[in-house]
């Protein structure tokens, strides 16, 4: 014999009998159900009334799509800001010194282009040849590189020597 299924109305009336004192074996035998499936529904109904009853927060209950679409939103222009924060130091780091300039090639900064100390310390040299691009210069002819460092705030700045033809 199958199954017959029973609408949430009619589980819901034989939970209740159980509820007010009933034995669950004359339920079970009257509507043909078996018991494992009548405490089956009584364990899903104490579950779902504890959920309900529960204390949550007033107010109104808020999407979770909605409020993952505004922190996405939020979260994207916090990453734009900090990637236009990111280009802008990586301009005010480098300084590249042309030929047109030849007074400049021996010079030191004198003062950071971000916090303004006056304490700059060499930081080393390279020599470039040809095409080079790092993170924070780009070099697109031979020459030796001078690091300096702020100590302040350890902004990057880089005097490019080109060699003379």
């Amino acid at each position: 014999m199958a199954y017959p299924g029973y609408d949430a109305k009619t589980k819901l009336e034989i939970v209740k009998r159980i509820w007010r004192g009933a034995k669950v074996a004359p339920l079970s035998r009257r509507f043909g159900i078996s018991r494992d499936s009548i405490h089956q529904w009584i364990n899903e109904a104490e579950e779902d009334a504890l959920k309900s009853l529960a204390p949550s927060a007033p107010g109104p209950k808020v999407d979770p799509l909605l409020r993952l679409k505004e922190e996405n939103e939020q979260l994207s222009s916090l990453v734009q800001k900090l990637q236009d924060k990111l280009e802008a130091l990586s301009r005010i780091s480098q300084i590249t010194v042309s030929t047109k300039a030849p007074s400049l090639l021996e010079e030191r900064p004198t003062r950071c282009p971000e916090c303004g100390t006056s304490r700059i310390w060499k930081n080393g040299t390279y020599r470039v040849s040809g095409e080079r691009t790092s993170r924070s210069l780009k070099v697109s002819e031979k020459g030796t590189v001078q690091r300096f460092r702020c100590s302040h705030c350890g902004v990057k700045l880089y005097l490019v020597k080109k060699k003379s033809k």
